[in-house]
């Protein structure tokens, strides 16, 4: 997998979660401030994601440091329309993916 650029070991996290947003609709919705409106919403999504998680004794870690195209390659988005904004990895706190190597130099 090269799509990702992180410290986090991919190959070992046990659950990513990619949140996207739909521009198109956000541009509807919000026409003078869709991009605050994206950074907004997907941050709420983010943080009851990370809220759920530590209700369960999970580590969730958000991370924008990946290759947004492959990732919307990857997931099936055309990459305009719906974008990835936000990865969040979750899994077990202090595990091995928690502070892994670098995937892709």
């Amino acid at each position: 997998m090269d799509v990702w650029r992180t410290e986090i070991n991919a190959r070992t996290a046990p659950l990513m979660v990619v949140v996207t947003a739909d521009t198109e609709r956000l541009l509807e919705h919000h026409p003078r401030r869709a991009f605050r409106a994206t950074q907004l919403l997907t941050g709420v999504v983010t943080q009851r994601i990370s809220l759920a998680a530590a209700a369960h004794g999970l580590s969730a870690r958000v991370t924008n440091s990946y290759d947004a195209d492959e990732c919307a390659r990857l997931l099936g988005l055309d990459g305009e329309r719906e974008i990835p904004v936000f990865l969040l990895v979750l899994g077990e706190p202090n595990a091995p993916w928690h502070l892994g190597t670098r995937v892709r130099p």
